[in-house]
């Protein structure tokens, strides 16, 4: 499945909740590398989606700390994949670490363990996920 079937998945869903909020992030040159593909937002939370196809494309580990920097600012990180039908049928896990986004650079090994386990297991399983802090 293409990225832009997901991208579909992820419209299709915000449009069927009430006073949603959904923006698609269009990457350029000039923009961070990571930055997920969409900012939105439901009942009052920060929501981060970065959509994946089906094609084998895996997380980045840059989009994966994005993801993280929402979940610390008190928001939502979800990961879409093809499988993806609601964010209301996604239950979040928690990130159980206490990086800093400001020390992205100066992790310690075990605080890049922590980031790089979940890194693996999202790539490994490939399904829809959404993480909080």
């Amino acid at each position: 499945m293409r990225e832009e079937k997901v991208d579909k998945l992820i419209a299709a869903d915000f449009a069927k909740l009430p006073h949603s909020y959904l923006r698609k992030i269009n990457g350029n040159t000039y923009q961070r590398n990571g930055t997920v593909d969409y900012l939105g937002g439901y009942k009052g939370q920060l929501i981060g989606i970065e959509a994946k196809a089906g094609n084998g494309h895996k997380l980045g580990m840059g989009q994966l700390f994005d993801g993280y920097q929402i979940a610390q600012a008190g928001g939502l990180f979800v990961i879409a994949y093809p499988d993806y039908t609601s964010i209301l049928d996604l239950e979040p896990e928690h990130f159980n670490m206490e990086l800093h986004a400001d020390k992205a650079n100066q992790l310690s090994d075990a605080e890049y363990d922590l980031l790089e386990n979940v890194y693996k297991r999202v790539n490994q399983e490939r399904r829809s996920c959404a993480f909080l802090k």
